[in-house]
């Protein structure tokens, strides 16, 4: 025992011999534990965000789901400039397409539950005591005629493009008035009376019934088309009106809503100039279907665009990190 207390005050006196005050104390510490230890050197690495492959891959599935509905337009401009000799069944196969993707999610929607928005509270509760079996059952009942017409009225839809297509390919020698028999109840079932009417001076036309030019066959249309026009900007130019009552909201100058609404306006009548290019074709000119659909095409174009730029646009940036190496060996 007093040998190794002999020992180690010996050890801590030539610490001290060492070490003539405390920081020199500390760093001869220090280094004698560091040439204890193994000795590490760090690399950097960086490592590739890797999001254009995977922007790239989701570019490509969207483009393919979105196949079906860019062909539609472009076989039936094929088939009506003659370019091409299917049946019409053919060429709307992507038409048919179409219809497979959106049926479930159409089926789904009308599914859902009618929502109710009444006032009621806990003062004035809406179903009184005693009568809430009644209240479900109404309910119920109610839930069931609307997911029955609503689905009825799909399937009116689906069939209607069907007799059009039957018709079309002359299947059938039907009048134009009886073909369109399901578009018209659907028509009614979804209580859209602008396409019913549309429906049966179409129909009346393309039977020969109706002298007039397409300009005043397709009238409701166009009415329809100059409300949106109209009231649309107009409901954009005045929905950012502040309100008086409401003090937190930020006031919009009225230059900022004019061509807000005015930049509305413009892109709703591109969106509808095919239907404007479309009468003109039929009463006035002769040209390509191309045309027609050319707004189509300019809209797809710049989305397929839109999304290139975006797959190298919106990628994860790269990420640094340190694998430490042993220099001891």
């Amino acid at each position: 025992m007093a040998t190794a207390a002999f020992k180690s005050i010996s050890s801590l006196r030539s610490i001290g011999q060492e070490a003539t005050n405390l920081d020199s104390l500390k760093s001869t510490a220090a280094s004698k534990v560091a040439s204890a230890l193994p000795r590490q050197r760090g690399i950097p690495q960086v490592s590739s965000g890797e999001g254009v492959c995977a922007n790239f891959a989701l570019f490509v599935m969207g483009l393919f789901g979105a196949a079906p509905f860019i062909l539609v337009p472009v076989f039936v401009c094929l088939k009506l400039d003659g370019d091409v000799t299917w049946s019409w069944g053919t060429t709307l196969i992507p038409l048919w397409i179409c219809d497979a993707l959106v049926l479930p999610y159409l089926v789904i929607r009308n599914m859902a539950p009618v929502k109710h928005h009444s006032g009621a509270n806990e003062e004035t509760p809406l179903v009184a005591e005693g009568k809430g079996e009644v209240s479900e059952d109404a309910t119920a009942t109610e839930n069931c005629f609307v997911h029955t017409t609503r689905n009825i009225a799909l399937a009116a839809y689906l069939l209607a493009q069907i007799f059009v297509v039957v018709r079309l390919d002359h299947v059938v020698d039907w009048h134009w008035l009886i073909v369109l028999i399901p578009y018209y109840v659907a028509s009614i079932l979804s209580c859209e009376g602008f396409d019913l009417i549309q429906a049966l001076l179409i129909a009346g036309k393309m039977d020969g019934f109706l002298d007039e030019s397409w300009t005043m066959t397709l009238l409701p249309s166009l009415i329809g088309i100059a409300m949106i026009l109209v009231f649309v900007p107009l409901q954009t130019y005045w929905a950012y009106k502040p309100s008086p009552d409401d003090e937190d909201a930020e006031p919009k100058s009225r230059v900022f809503r004019f061509f807000l609404a005015l930049g509305l306006f413009f892109a709703l009548l591109f969106l509808v100039s095919p239907g404007a290019i479309a009468i003109y074709r039929l009463d006035y000119a002769v040209f390509s279907t191309f045309y027609i659909a050319l707004p189509f095409f300019i809209l797809v174009g710049v989305a397929i665009l839109t999304g290139l730029v975006s797959v190298f646009t919106f990628t994860s940036k790269p990420q640094q990190s340190v694998i430490y190496v042993d220099d001891t060996v």
